[in-house]
């Protein structure tokens, strides 16, 4: 996967860096966590401090737009994007897992026993 910075701009006021890159990928276009680790290594920050905002995949290319933001300030991004942070510490795929199966049970005894 290569990235190509197309806009660049500095954001001193909510302590970060606003990309628009051009990406160029293998094959399908690639998940939000690997371009985000590619980000880290390329710009040399810290991967907790790199949000993808959006991929726009070009129809029929291996050709995608990423929207990124690069924050200097850990306290200012977990108050920019909270949903984001959140998103993180709810993929815990144990915990989830385990919750459904109970659920549907609980779901199938009240169905069941009316």
């Amino acid at each position: 996967m290569e990235l190509k910075v197309i806009e660049k701009k500095e954001n001193p006021i909510m302590s970060r860096t606003e990309f628009v890159l051009e990406g160029v990928s293998d094959g399908a276009t690639p998940s939000y966590d690997s371009i985000k680790k590619k980000i880290a290594g390329q710009f040399k920050a810290n991967e907790d401090m790199v949000v993808v905002k959006h991929v726009y995949p070009q129809f029929g290319t291996v050709k995608f737009k990423v929207i990124v933001n690069i924050y200097s300030d850990k306290a200012v991004m977990n108050k920019v994007e909270p949903e984001n942070v959140e998103k993180k510490e709810e993929k815990k795929p144990s915990e989830s897992s385990k919750e459904k199966p109970q659920e549907k049970q609980k779901e199938e005894e009240e169905s069941g026993g009316k």
